[in-house]
């Protein structure tokens, strides 16, 4: 969950007690060369997350995978779900990464509206 773009995702946008809890739980392991090993370093990760609305998977999990996700919140302004893309690395360049970034998190404010969800202005 920890080295996963959704899972940033959702341990982003969940309350500090919670976060804590599970992160209590959660052992950090290296998958490649880019996985976060250590508590610190992860909730920089979650800050990040947090303040642009979307998640980063750089290959931390798999080597040359790359992942885009945004949280999806219901009506309790609750994150509920994720909504994310998956692919190589050769296709989601550090450009692409600009362009669908926009589209993910515009696809998940969407779903979010149509879950009942107001954004703050």
């Amino acid at each position: 969950m920890k080295a996963s773009d959704p899972g940033k995702v959702f341990m982003a946008n969940v309350d500090v007690q919670e976060r804590d809890e599970i992160l209590s739980k959660i052992e950090f392991k290296k998958h490649t060369e880019r996985t976060i090993i250590n508590k610190a370093d992860y909730l920089k990760e979650l800050q990040q997350v947090k303040a642009c609305g979307c998640g980063l998977d750089m290959g931390e999990e798999l080597t040359g995978v790359r992942c885009i996700g945004a949280p999806i919140f219901n009506q309790a302004s609750k994150v509920a779900a994720a909504i994310w893309i998956t692919g190589p690395a050769e296709r989601l360049s550090d450009e692409a990464i600009q362009d669908y970034s926009k589209t993910v998190l515009a696809s998940a404010n969407e779903i979010s509206e149509k879950m009942g969800f107001i954004q703050e202005q």
